[in-house]
């Protein structure tokens, strides 16, 4: 459950950090090329065909195509495994109505209370001890499912393929668990973040110093190319906080399941979940 540091910091803030940095480097890195150009170490002509500049841009560009690229691809891997959850706790639940009672009534009202819990906020998020404390909460949950699998099997007198259809149905809800916490918490490691820092901040230095130099500066242009460059670095962090930033993953799976398994089970709904709607067919709550 460590995840950098970077995502413990409000999106806001750390994306106005990345700003205040590149803009930082750059306009000292513009008044020391400034300062040379005074003392006649400069011309107009530094500003004109640098190739060093020209290469560290086209790095930059590189390096943050193919982070923005990975980060996007592991969003989809997350918005997978919550499709793969959603499935799996349906068929459970479809699975557990064929069984004896009371251990009908018992895994169904279990996996109803494993899904109410599993809609991860982003309240519940945004610091290591909620965090800890809803993993703490999902885990026992889930730790009541395998026990009561495991008396239906040793005391009923259900056919064995019933029983090995639903032991293998409660299986695939906890390996989806795992397979969601790994999505979830796999996050870009800090060092790959600073290193994209470091190049967009060592780009603009040199952008920077190389206009001081030539005193041709044009703080309009440089100011866009800074916010744009920024704006990308934002999207890469945002999309690795699935559920604190502005891009978030879509969990609504989740509650219209609850709500599909409180109308079977003649519950009534929570307070806070009155709007939820229930689909009409359980496989449908996949199309999210």
């Amino acid at each position: 459950m460590q995840i950098p540091v970077i995502y413990e910091i409000p999106i806001v803030a750390s994306g106005l950090l990345i700003v205040v940095i590149l803009l930082g480097c750059a306009e000292l890195s513009y008044r020391v090329g400034k300062w040379q150009y005074k003392r006649g170490k400069g011309s107009a002509q530094d500003s004109r065909g640098d190739s060093i500049l020209s290469a560290m841009i086209g790095m930059l560009a590189l390096v943050l195509a193919f982070t923005y690229s990975y980060t996007v691809t592991r969003a989809d891997n997350r918005k997978h495994a919550v499709i793969s959850q959603t499935n799996a706790l349906g068929t459970a639940f479809d699975r557990a109505g064929l069984i004896d009672e009371p251990y009908r009534t018992r895994l169904r009202q279990q996996l109803l209370d494993y899904t109410a819990a599993l809609e991860i906020r982003a309240e519940s998020m945004n610091t290591r001890e909620k965090r800890a404390a809803k993993f703490e909460e999902i885990s026992a949950l889930e730790a009541k499912l395998w026990p009561t699998v495991e008396e239906f099997i040793a005391q009923s007198d259900s056919p064995g393929p019933l029983k090995v259809a639903v032991a293998t149905s409660i299986n695939d809800v906890l390996d989806s668990m795992n397979l969601r916490l790994h999505a979830g918490l796999d996050r870009l490691p800090t060092a790959i973040l600073c290193m994209l820092l470091f190049i967009a901040a060592a780009a603009l230095s040199v952008a920077g110093f190389s206009a001081g130099r030539a005193n041709n500066l044009r703080r309009w242009r440089m100011t866009a190319l800074i916010l744009s460059i920024a704006a990308i670095m934002q999207t890469i962090t945002d999309f690795d906080r699935p559920g604190s930033g502005f891009i978030r993953t879509n969990q609504s799976s989740f509650p219209r399941l609850e709500a599909e398994m409180r109308a079977r089970l003649a519950l009534p709904h929570p307070p806070q979940k009155q709007n939820a709607r229930s689909p009409e067919r359980s496989r449908e709550r996949a199309v999210d």
